[in-house]
């Protein structure tokens, strides 16, 4: 939901509709957003969820000609189809998150090892490791090395 809620919140304060396609593996939190959108008193038809498959529901989106943008966070191999769709129908503008290998770096003059420690275990385990930025990579200063280790 919080995710939804970046580019939905932007999009809206912006003075744009918005669609949302939410995953399928998700597709509860999607419509409950759409009812608080509602009793929030955004008008009707602001706010829209279209749940469904790729195929049937995302693509249509990412291809039609009156959809000015979309954004996606998920596959690498879904993003590069909605990039190709973006050109095929209007250029639309594609905003897509496909992961990465986020780092935690953390240098000798660290004021709070301890802390540091528990930020870099945390991060990587935040929401089941399923954050864009999921810091799956590790750099420490060779000084306190074994410290952080430890």
């Amino acid at each position: 939901m919080i995710m939804a809620a970046w580019m939905i919140a932007s999009a809206l304060a912006s003075a744009n509709s918005v669609v949302l396609k939410p995953s399928e593996k998700s597709p509860l939190t999607a419509p409950r957003m759409a009812d608080l959108a509602l009793e929030a008193d955004i008008p009707s038809g602001v706010f829209n969820v279209v749940p469904g498959f790729g195929p049937e529901a995302g693509s249509p989106e990412a291809l039609h000609m009156d959809v000015d943008c979309i954004a996606f966070t998920g596959s690498t191999r879904v993003g590069k189809q909605i990039h190709v769709m973006a050109g095929q129908s209007n250029l639309k503008r594609a905003w897509t998150e496909l992961g990465g290998k986020s780092s935690n770096i953390v240098f000798a003059d660290c004021p709070d090892l301890d802390r540091a420690v528990a930020a870099a275990v945390g991060s990587i385990f935040f929401n089941k490791g399923e954050s864009c930025n999921a810091p799956s990579r590790l750099f420490v200063e060779p000084g306190i090395k074994d410290r952080f280790l430890e």
